[in-house]
């Protein structure tokens, strides 16, 4: 599956998808004030890492990692001193306490998530936005493991501290509506889950 999932992505980018300029996601400029200034953040499947760029404008260190080459040729051209990794999230092994947040912008691996706290520093901070099952209602051929079920974002960060969290129907990037979960929560001093 991930060789098929790399052509896929592969495709979408050499078609030109997302060739629009693109601002940061709005949660990120949100989740900005509880970053720890210059820390190493991780971009999981950060795309052409448009959020990358912006954090780096703002002296973060990051890590983008994405399962497509052809995305992280083009953030690499616009971000020559981004750390970029090509691999499949699901088989990558993250090193334990590296990283001051953790990105994670429309892609679901519930146990990558439920490993944000071993690979989090303490007080690290998690910014997750994804699409919920809310979603089967316009797009019904979207892959059910792959949306978040009502209040699931929330409770996998049970025990965190909660920043931010929002949950239903949003306008999309791209004209219509997309429903989603969203949340900035901040790992504690010291967690039990590491």
């Amino acid at each position: 599956m991930p060789a098929i999932d790399a052509d896929r992505w592969n495709a979408r980018y050499r078609q030109g998808w997302h060739a629009v300029p693109h601002q940061p996601r709005e949660i990120l400029k949100c989740a900005e004030k509880y970053l720890a200034r210059g820390g190493l953040v991780l971009d999981l499947a950060m795309g052409i890492g448009l959020n990358a760029w912006w954090l780096m404008k703002q002296n973060y260190r990051v890590v983008g990692v994405d399962i497509s080459s052809e995305a992280v040729l083009c953030a690499k051209q616009r971000n020559p001193e981004l750390m970029a990794i090509i691999a499949d999230l699901s088989e990558y092994y993250f090193p334990s306490k590296a990283f001051s947040a953790v990105l994670n912008f429309y892609f679901l691996d519930r146990s990558l998530l439920r490993d944000f706290a071993r690979i989090l520093v303490p007080n690290g901070i998690a910014v997750v936005e994804t699409l919920t099952t809310d979603m089967l209602e316009i797009k019904p051929e979207l892959p059910i493991n792959f949306l978040l079920k009502k209040g699931e974002l929330e409770d996998l960060f049970s025990g965190w501290t909660i920043h931010y969290y929002q949950e239903g129907w949003q306008s999309s990037d791209h004209g219509g509506k997309k429903a989603i979960a969203s949340i900035i929560a901040q790992l504690p001093d010291s967690c039990s889950k590491c």
